[in-house]
């Protein structure tokens, strides 16, 4: 697995609550509109704001629907490569950072020892990179 690899749920996570965030503000707009006199000619047309904003609602929706299972499958990812890792520490570090997608400064107190949010992230960017040299 590869740092990026290892960072998409956190991205993920990302894209899921900024669709949520667009989701929310379509709900906050009113489908009510002032009418407004141009003095131009009116035209009919054929539009139906209800249904495209449901039609709206329904994509938001699903796209969430289907990051949220690929947040899954991605999690599950994380926590096999996470249980080949051999050591204790390492494996604490990957888990927290990719997996349960924290802070390095909450890894660092989690861990204790005297870790630092730098000591600890240096810790799993060296990870990766000798992994990167082994292959």
């Amino acid at each position: 697995m590869t740092r990026e690899e290892a960072n998409q749920l956190y991205y993920i996570n990302k894209e899921i609550k900024m669709w949520e965030r667009e989701l929310d503000k379509l709900r906050k707009q009113s489908d009510i509109r002032s009418p407004s006199d141009t003095g131009m000619p009116f035209v009919l047309g054929i539009s139906d704001r209800t249904s495209s904003r449901a039609l709206k609602y329904i994509e938001l929706e699903e796209k969430i629907q289907e990051l949220k299972q690929k947040a899954i499958c991605q999690k599950m990812v994380i926590m096999q490569y996470v249980s080949t890792i051999p050591n204790s520490i390492d494996r604490q570090i990957v888990f927290l950072r990719a997996a349960a997608c924290l802070p390095w400064q909450v890894i660092a107190d989690e861990l204790g020892g005297g870790n630092t949010d730098a000591s600890v992230r240096m810790r799993y960017n060296r990870l990766f990179e000798s992994e990167k040299k082994e292959k």
